[in-house]
């Protein structure tokens, strides 16, 4: 048997008109992850399931947009493979948090008297004679409840049926949710945001909380102007784009209380934003994508401990990074701390943060003043 090597392609996600359709695959794809997790397992498929196999099989290749060359050898093998090289079920469950998303969010226009879900434009023809007999209503107020055969009342019956379907916690859901949030809030489609965190949700999760000083109800609300220019001086196409954005970021950090400028400065800085999170995604590993940001792009400092034999003390070697020109990262300076009973020491407040966190100490409740 030749080897089964899926063909790599951008995993993507389609999104459906209606409610109905939504949740209908929402459902399927629910489903879909049980299976996964059977053979995951090595449980035992039932005859009908072994009897679905290569239907299910072409269902997989077209969710993840992949090729499957040996498809009509054994239809179990390769969906074991595209488990193993495409984590299926994890993928299967991204969607779900997405189509979930868009259910809670999304609304409908409901004839009141008929309890039919209509179009813009119906809606609006009944609207001109008729005003008060259409609603707006969140989505999932219109589809039936699996469990139950009656309408979802509330947002937390809704997400709590799919928590249980998918055997994913409340917590997380909630979390992608608000991470999505934020993406969208970028200016990008769900469809974008989409490929942007089902492969590294948590690496994207803690870039956007690296990368932006405050979020409010999933906005921008804060710039840190030094870390602006950074970002630029390492994504920008050419040095226009950087002055541009530097001189921004100076009115802001020089007037803080200007909220013209704060606007401003994070208007041009989405963009920096959204490109950053695209390139992260496309980096094969999760561990290099966030050291990418953290030491090419904010240009964090390198902090390494050693002992010190000399004088039996500990001795940080504490390195600076700049931009050039360019947007290469240089090594600007490089200090030598050494921690010597008794000594007092002039240490620099990134080291000490680093070692508040990295260290069993145990007045850990000096982290958040240190950081603020």
């Amino acid at each position: 048997m030749k080897d089964l090597v899926p063909i790599h392609k951008p995993i993507t996600i389609t999104f459906y008109e209606s409610a109905q359709e939504e949740i209908e695959q929402l459902t399927e794809e629910m489903e879909l992850w049980k299976t996964i997790q059977m053979l995951h397992d090595g449980e035992e498929l039932t005859p009908k399931l072994r009897q679905n196999l290569l239907g299910i099989s072409l269902l997989f290749a077209d969710i993840i947009n992949t090729g499957l060359p040996a498809i009509d050898i054994d239809p179990q093998v390769t969906l074991q493979v595209i488990n193993r090289d495409f984590k299926l079920g994890k993928i299967l469950k991204e969607k779900g948090m997405f189509r979930l998303f868009r259910l809670a969010k999304q609304t409908v226009n409901l004839d009141l008297t008929t309890n039919q879900v209509l179009s813009d434009n119906e809606a609006e023809l009944i609207r001109k004679d008729y005003p008060e007999s259409i609603a707006k209503v969140p989505a999932y107020t219109t589809l039936i409840n699996p469990d139950t055969n009656e309408p979802f009342k509330t947002q937390e019956e809704f997400v709590g049926w799919f928590c249980r379907e998918a055997h994913v916690s409340r917590g997380v859901v909630f979390g992608r949710m608000a991470m999505i949030r934020k993406i969208l809030n970028l200016g990008v489609s769900l469809e974008k945001a989409f490929s942007i965190i089902v492969t590294k949700p948590t690496t994207i999760r803690n870039i956007l909380d690296e990368v932006v000083e405050t979020w409010d109800n999933g906005r921008i609300s804060k710039v840190d102007p030094d870390i602006a220019v950074q970002v630029a001086q390492k994504l920008s196409p050419n040095v226009d784009s950087v002055l541009e954005i530097a001189e921004i970021a100076t009115e802001a950090k020089l007037n803080p209380e200007n909220e013209e400028a704060q606007q401003q400065l994070i208007e041009h800085y989405k963009p920096l934003v959204t490109q950053l999170l695209d390139e992260a995604a496309a980096n094969p590993s999760s561990i290099d994508a966030m050291d990418w940001v953290t030491r090419d792009v904010l240009l964090q400092p390198e902090i390494d401990y050693y002992f010190d034999e000399k004088t039996s003390a500990l001795k940080v070697e504490y390195t600076i990074y700049k931009h050039d020109m360019d947007g290469l990262r240089y090594k600007e300076d490089v200090k030598y701390i050494l921690f010597i009973p008794e000594t007092p020491l002039e240490v620099p407040k990134d080291v000490i943060i680093d070692l508040v966190t990295r260290l069993p100490i145990k007045n850990r409740s000096m982290l958040e003043v240190l950081k603020e």
